[in-house]
């Protein structure tokens, strides 16, 4: 196991780039912090703040290799970071009649799209590439797929749009239409999740369960601190991403090989 060289105050989320570099996001400290490969710092940003590159109560990241995102739920916005944490942008995406009211979850498409869980209103918004406002969907109009306490959003390499709603997974197409919404009884202690160009991973008690784009069940891999891991209860996140997981406690990561199914 690698476990990173970075002690945090109260880690809240990571995210991993295609270079393998992490960002981390210390709620505790107010920054967002970028480990190089071998979990050695190499730059940071925050401090407590409303605007610039300050964050109040940043809730998730999500990272291109060009561009970091966060969401910033204490300060109503997302703002966007180059690689090396410099400040590019913040604030709402698109036009005033697609504004979010708390941003709880941030992910990008491989077209560059922007989605945002807006916990306040419950509902996933959108933004596309290239500007304008956003595609709104499970709101309380989406029938089957309106969201109650939406918590996070992962877009996978398929184009398949995942939402944790409060203690489920409900699956939505690259524009926005609900594809299923899983029994509860596939993953029962849902914490987090965590998706990669086919499959979702899904951190459901002590263990990672591996589902297909069906949501069909792959498999069920136990973590134990005998092999190294964490403590489950201590884990906050994951990112999976070349047969290696990634989990985020408090305190620090720590990686190490994984089983991904054969593709």
């Amino acid at each position: 196991m690698d476990t990173s060289k970075a002690r945090f105050l109260r880690a809240t989320a990571l995210a991993i780039d295609p270079f393998r570099n992490m960002y981390v996001l210390d709620a505790g400290k107010r920054e967002v912090v970028k480990l190089d490969p071998k979990g050695a710092p190499t730059a940071r940003t925050g401090g407590p703040g409303w605007v610039g590159s300050g964050v109040d109560a940043p809730k998730d990241v999500a990272a291109t290799g060009l561009d970091v995102y966060v969401a910033d739920d204490g300060a109503r916005r997302v703002v966007r970071f180059d690689r090396e944490l410099g400040l590019v942008a913040e604030g709402q995406p698109g036009g005033a009649s697609t504004e979010f009211g708390r941003p709880r979850s941030v992910a990008l498409s491989r077209f560059g799209d922007l989605f945002v869980v807006d916990a306040e209103n419950e509902r996933i918004l959108q933004y596309p590439r290239d500007g304008g406002d956003a595609r709104i969907f499970g709101d309380f109009r989406g029938g089957k797929g309106s969201l109650s306490m939406p918590l996070r959003v992962r877009v996978t390499g398929g184009d398949l749009v995942v939402v944790q709603d409060s203690a489920s997974i409900v699956l939505f197409d690259i524009f926005g239409n609900f594809v299923r919404r899983l029994a509860r009884d596939v993953v029962p202690q849902l914490r987090t999740f965590a998706v990669d160009d086919k499959n979702i991973y899904v951190l459901d008690g002590c263990s990672i369960v591996i589902l297909d784009a069906e949501g069909t069940l792959v498999s069920r891999i136990a973590l134990s601190t005998d092999d190294g891991w964490p403590p489950c209860d201590e884990i906050v996140d994951i990112q999976v991403q070349h047969r290696i997981l990634t989990v985020l406690t408090a305190t620090m990561a720590v990686s190490g090989p994984f089983p991904v199914p054969a593709r």
